[in-house]
């Protein structure tokens, strides 16, 4: 039975919070000031162990809870407890877990960083005309199953190319498809183009697709829309919250004021499409048309669920500050924090924020905040 959802948007401003600067993790030590150059997640266990993911050095470090490195819990590799390609990482009780976009499994690990066990993912070569060809989990449930997206064709590029929407499932932890409980548009995500046996895809760099996260100790998936506004005056996020068998728990709606994309970031994408189609045979006025540049910035470019189960969504980039909306499980806007567009929150609980900040040279490093709430 589909619940019935409800919309409402913040009836007033929401409660600024401020962040303090504690300490950053493994800070003065050689080790792991070379090990990080492209931070992808940061998540704590409940014994209070931070564990970092890089994505360009494929590696998993372990800290304590005063910021100490403690080992290399993963490294580049495809034996047990290796990673090549990091998908997602998540705490679910006192279970961390990651996931392999290469060698296609799940990897298990205790609050300490031994590994418990290796899932490979479900290998599907074919299937039925609509069903999911390739699966790739968002997080994991309580109940031992997970929530995935799937594509419904064995070539990836083809459904980008012709929008055919990304299913939401509910599936087992080797990412079998067990039910499906919802689609998620993939429009103005990416752009193909063909030039004989070459093959260009475009990231845009302005894209208003759907986020899906998912809060695995709530049981549910979030779907944030963030589809950029052709009325300034009537523009809105839309925050849907679904649990797994596909009923809606409640839809937010929440207002914002559009801001405009600047003509310099508009030209520098161009410029970049421009490039990446140079000597092709795309003709001019057709390269143009593959940048995705809408009249205004999509309102959300990022989101994540924190260790509190609260729901963080990083607005529009291109100023030297951005905002944070958080959301708690039940929709309501709780607070709002204002950082340098050069910090991105990646965890939070009720007492700390963790978040990586990068240097003039693009060098990120982790750091602790305290949270204090008004």
């Amino acid at each position: 039975m589909i619940a019935s959802p409800f919309s409402e948007g913040p009836s007033q401003p929401a409660p600024r919070w401020a962040l303090t600067r504690e300490f950053v993790l493994g800070e003065g030590d050689p080790e792991v000031e070379a090990a990080f150059s492209k931070i992808k997640a940061v998540r704590v266990s409940p014994n209070g162990n931070v564990f970092v993911a890089d994505a360009r050095s494929r590696q998993v470090r372990m800290f304590d809870r005063d910021g100490r490195h403690r080992k290399l819990v993963m490294r580049d590799g495809r034996g047990p407890g290796d990673v090549t390609n990091l998908g997602e990482m998540g705490v679910l009780a006192d279970t961390l877990w990651t996931t392999d976009l290469n060698l296609r499994r799940l990897t298990q690990l205790t609050q300490n960083g031994e590994v418990v066990r290796t899932i490979p993912f479900d290998q599907r070569s074919k299937g039925a005309v609509g069903e999911p060809a390739s699966v790739a989990l968002a997080g994991l449930l309580p109940n031992g199953e997970a929530i995935g997206l799937g594509e419904t064709r064995h070539i990836i590029f083809e459904s980008y190319e012709r929008g055919i929407p990304h299913l939401l499932l509910r599936t087992s932890r080797s990412a079998k498809a067990l039910d499906t409980i919802g689609s998620v548009s993939i429009k103005n995500r990416v752009t193909i183009f063909r030039d004989g046996p070459s093959m260009i895809l475009t990231i845009q760099r302005f894209s208003d697709a759907p986020l899906v996260r998912v809060d695995g100790n709530g049981a549910r998936a979030y779907v944030v829309d963030r589809t950029v506004s052709a009325n300034a005056k009537a523009a809105v996020v839309t925050v849907t919250a679904i649990k797994p068998n596909g009923d809606t728990l409640w839809t937010r709606t929440l207002p914002y004021p559009p801001r405009r994309i600047e003509k310099s970031a508009a030209d520098s994408f161009r410029r970049e499409v421009e490039r990446a189609h140079a000597g092709t045979s795309l003709k001019q006025r057709d390269r143009e048309k593959l940048a995705f540049i809408p009249p205004h910035r999509p309102p959300v470019s990022e989101a994540i669920v924190s260790a509190d189960g609260n729901l963080w969504l990083r607005r529009e980039e291109g100023q030297a500050q951005v905002e944070y909306w958080v959301l708690n499980r039940q929709g309501v806007l709780i607070g709002s924090i204002v950082l340098p567009r050069t910090t991105s929150v990646m965890e939070a609980n009720g007492a700390h924020v963790w978040g990586v900040e990068t240097d003039a040279d693009d060098v990120p490093r982790v750091v602790r905040f305290s949270v204090r709430r008004q």
